[in-house]
């Protein structure tokens, strides 16, 4: 009788990882499948980065997209919470991937949004995307800084980069309030550092 209940709980738990086997080979089969309509004339395929990435990207960038604010005219309401969209938006995409990445960015807004709204989206998207890689070979050409004069120099110099990226009107929308906090900070730093009496 032992023994018997010992076969069947070996058969169990064959059957057990031959489910779970089953269940990793769909999910697999599903993150790597690219839908691809043909005909006699035309072939198209979906944006792709590789072969499974833009689909393990898909529900985080759309999660992130959804909180997307529109007035009720439709226009995209553009504020320092609409950076933080954008920001959790880029990083689930593989930023070595360009303008790969951008076109895949591309169909996933046009699948999530009307027509209209897409097309702010998509815009607003591609600025901030080409602002991000900017910004990333900004800091691998500077140093952290090591004073409050530093922090005050690539505060500014940051500041100017997002004016020429972004356009001045467009940097100060997403990044006003985030520049007066930083100012405000470096401000009390300077003084509190010009108070401090002279090392011996």
């Amino acid at each position: 009788m032992a023994a018997h209940t010992e076969q069947t709980r070996a058969l169990r738990r064959q059957r057990l990882l031959l489910t779970v086997l089953c269940v990793s080979l769909a999910l697999h089969y599903l993150a790597t499948y690219r839908p691809v309509q043909t005909s006699t004339a035309t072939r198209f395929e979906l944006p792709a980065l590789t072969l499974a990435a833009p689909f393990a990207a898909t529900g985080d960038m759309e999660m992130a997209l959804i909180r997307l604010q529109f007035d009720d005219a439709g226009r995209l309401v553009i504020d320092p919470e609409t950076e933080s969209v954008l920001g959790s938006a880029a990083e689930a995409l593989p930023p070595s991937a360009g303008e790969a990445a951008l076109a895949h960015a591309s169909f996933l807004i046009e699948r999530q949004f009307s027509t209209d709204k897409a097309a702010q989206v998509t815009a607003l998207f591609r600025d901030y995307w080409h602002y991000r890689r900017e910004k990333a070979a900004w800091r691998d050409r500077h140093p952290a800084p090591q004073t409050v004069e530093e922090e005050i120099e690539q505060f500014e110099a940051l500041s100017r980069l997002q004016d020429d990226t972004l356009g001045t009107a467009l940097a100060q929308r997403l990044y006003g309030e985030q520049r007066r906090m930083m100012l405000h900070m470096l401000e009390a730093l300077e003084a509190n550092a010009a108070s401090l009496p002279p090392p011996e």
